[in-house]
């Protein structure tokens, strides 16, 4: 009787483990509430959840506020210091302009693209020269490192419903929370639907960045990248430019530079059938800001799938420094 027994909760034993490994199998993925957990080849893996665009966007409103209102305390303290007095005073005190993003990232316990990018950038500057034909930007795909704060490792965060994925090309969708297509896709697997989702073509784009570099022209001793964009999230079109400034550390290798920087840009979208026709333009006037980089992004939001950029055309940025004025236009 007690081997009858015995084996009876040996089996139920096996039964439950079998219905664990096959829960498992169905639901690779957890929610935990404000984000989801899934396994890749590289391990555990966080994704951001937001319940809809409006929530997306007004965490990125609280971030670059928090930032802005931050730094502008700090500036304000130290007012009349020179821009390389400010420059040395930062790095000397150990001030971190992206504490907030920091913190974001600590609360969630959250690896980000930011993450990522801020290594990628330390190892580039880690060096006697520049290599001027690694672009950081376009490898991030043109974004703010508050908008990277809120994609993972993966360049992905969940919309409502929507799993939304950075690709090479812009964002793509996998609907309904499809995470067997997600993480399909994710390991390099094909996913018809949405292959080749985004499209540029030699005159229109929906996702496209532009840079230049600016070396001093007397002793070399810093470097300014200019930068103009223009991208599509489902639900809002967004364009604009961005300034980043570095110099030559005693070393000789080099950091990021605070300087005073300005910025403006004319935005002038497109439509999608013919790349020709206007259908919407505004300008975002010049701001003056002592930063080591500075972002200017302006957005349209509604529907818009009807917008595009067009070479050359679509976003103009204006850009001064270092006593120097300059233009760029986006182009590829």
């Amino acid at each position: 009787m007690k081997k009858t027994i015995y084996l009876l909760t040996l089996l139920s034993v096996a039964i439950i483990f079998s219905s664990s490994c096959e829960k498992q199998k169905k639901d690779p993925v957890i929610d935990n509430g404000e984000f989801y957990t899934y396994s890749t080849t590289a391990g555990a893996a966080k994704i951001l959840k937001f319940e809809n665009e409006s929530d997306f966007d007004l965490k990125l409103s609280q971030l670059s506020m928090e930032i802005e209102l931050r730094d502008s305390l700090w500036l304000n303290s130290n007012a009349s210091l020179s821009d390389e007095q400010l420059d040395s005073l930062e790095e000397f005190s150990l001030y971190q302009f992206e504490e907030p993003l920091d913190s974001f990232d600590t609360h969630y316990q959250f690896s980000s693209l930011r993450n990522l990018y801020n290594t990628d950038l330390s190892q580039w500057l880690d060096n006697y020269e520049l290599d001027t034909n690694i672009r950081l930007t376009q490898k991030y795909f043109g974004l703010s490192t508050v908008e990277l704060t809120l994609f993972n490792e993966d360049g992905a965060v969940v919309i409502g419903t929507d799993i939304m994925l950075l690709t090479e090309n812009g964002l793509i969708a996998f609907p309904d929370l499809n995470w067997e297509a997600y993480l399909t896709y994710l390991n390099g697997g094909l996913v018809p639907e949405v292959t080749d989702v985004y499209k540029t073509t030699s005159m229109c784009t929906m996702w496209k960045g532009s840079d230049r570099f600016i070396k001093d022209p007397v002793n070399g001793k810093w470097m300014v990248q200019e930068h103009v964009h223009f991208h599509k999230y489902p639900w809002k079109a967004v364009s604009g430019a961005r300034l980043n400034s570095f110099k030559e550390r005693k070393n000789g290798k080099w950091k990021r530079a605070r300087i005073t920087m300005g910025i403006s840009s004319q935005n002038n979208f497109v439509d999608k059938d013919d790349c020709q026709t206007l259908t919407k333009q505004f300008w975002m006037y010049t701001k003056v800001k002592k930063r080591s980089s500075f972002t200017r992004y302006g957005a349209t939001y509604g529907s818009f799938e009807s917008h595009r950029a067009r070479k050359n055309y679509s976003v103009l940025g204006e850009f001064s420094f270092h006593g120097l004025y300059r233009t760029l236009a986006l182009t590829w």
